[in-house]
């Protein structure tokens, strides 16, 4: 009699908390996971924080965290992690009535990119371990990886050496807040340049003058086209890091910086078109759009992009980066130059890739570069 009252009582118990834990584990539970920060440098080290609260009297003897992060978010232990498409992590703890769990996992952002979680989920049990009870959740952390930056005084040099000898335009514009005095008026002046009151003193015409300020606006084209039949990517991603590397270099310099890029953006799936601007804020801005381009969405005709953007502007200095050098983009490289585009082109290489084929009379207005980085 007494095993079957035990018998009786256990199966009773087994019942009630089962079903306990099917209604309330769930309840007040919440949990959280995010980047320590939105926006990460290439080769910049950040952390996942996971966050779970159990809120409620009922602990919680086995919860399992799960989530998939993007492949390029390098996870510097491996434990509890696989990897496959993306990495698979596995989090198994234990909570306890009124408590909360947080951990930090360090990984290093390997690539450019805009990543977010793919799957969040938490995965609980009765005491007993026979409930399985799973809860899905909705996850909006993001991070922006920018393009990898290039740091070589060779660099610097091909593009100052450029700048200063052929490519910079510079408009010398009077700067109507800058007053620099007044002279006797000449023909070729606007009567509204005129200075009565220095004229009355002077009995004849004299004009204002102004101090002359230097604007300096460059565009950088980026051309996304493969450039072998097995659309291998290594050099377009180049292409992106000098880029943004150009734009950095030009910004810090106070050049008027414009970027164009016959790309798809991952969230708005348009091309990338950066009015110029300048300053730390304007190459910040250049990295978080260049971050987004998708290339597994293909791209527009870069001669379209050219057509447009010289369209606006006859006057466009320019630095064109591509990869793909096939003869009908050469050739009509050479027809724009000849109409007056000013601009020099910037072949990315891997180390040991040839050169490629250049017509004679692009050579003249062509750079290759070589750097051996990741991402």
């Amino acid at each position: 009699m007494e095993v079957l009252f035990v018998l009786a009582f256990i199966s009773i118990f087994i019942a009630l908390q089962s079903w306990i834990y099917r209604v309330y584990a769930l309840k007040n539970l919440s949990a959280r996971i995010g980047f320590s920060k939105n926006i990460a440098q290439c080769g910049e080290t950040v952390l996942i924080e996971e966050m779970i609260r159990n809120e409620k009297a009922l602990p919680l003897p086995m919860l399992v965290l799960k989530f998939e992060a993007p492949r390029p978010l390098i996870f510097e232990d491996m434990t509890n992690t696989s990897l496959s498409d993306y990495h698979y992590r596995e989090d198994l703890l234990s909570l306890g009535a009124w408590k909360a769990h947080t951990r930090q996992i360090p990984v290093k952002c390997k690539k450019r990119g805009y990543y977010s979680f793919k799957r969040f989920s938490l995965t609980t049990s009765d005491l007993m371990l026979l409930v399985k009870i799973v809860y899905a959740l909705e996850c909006d952390a993001t991070l922006t990886v920018f393009p990898k930056q290039i740091k070589s005084i060779d660099f610097e040099i091909m593009l100052m050496s450029f700048i200063d000898e052929r490519t910079v335009k510079k408009y010398l514009i009077e700067d109507p807040f800058a007053f620099n005095g007044t002279r006797e008026y000449l023909p070729t002046d606007r009567m509204s340049a005129v200075n009565w009151g220095a004229t009355s003193r002077c009995d004849e015409l004299m004009v204002n003058t102004y101090c002359s300020s230097v604007h300096s606006e460059i565009s950088i084209l980026v051309n996304v086209e493969p450039y072998t039949n097995d659309r291998r990517e290594d050099c377009i991603e180049k292409a992106i890091s000098i880029a943004y590397s150009t734009a950095l270099v030009l910004t810090q310099r106070h050049f008027e910086v414009a970027v164009y890029c016959n790309s798809r953006d991952v969230l708005t799936e348009s091309d990338i078109r950066i009015n110029r601007g300048s300053g730390p804020k304007h190459a910040e801005k250049i990295g978080y759009h260049l971050a987004r381009i998708d290339l597994s969405r293909g791209c527009g005709d870069f001669d379209n992009l050219l057509e447009d953007v010289t369209r606006s502007r006859r006057d466009l200095s320019a630095i064109i980066i591509s990869a793909n050098t096939v003869n009908s983009l050469q050739r009509q490289l050479i027809r724009r130059h000849q109409n007056g585009f000013d601009f020099i082109w910037i072949v990315p290489l891997n180390i040991y890739d040839p050169e490629p084929v250049i017509l004679d009379a692009l050579k003249p207005l062509t750079k290759f570069w070589r750097h051996r980085f990741d991402g």
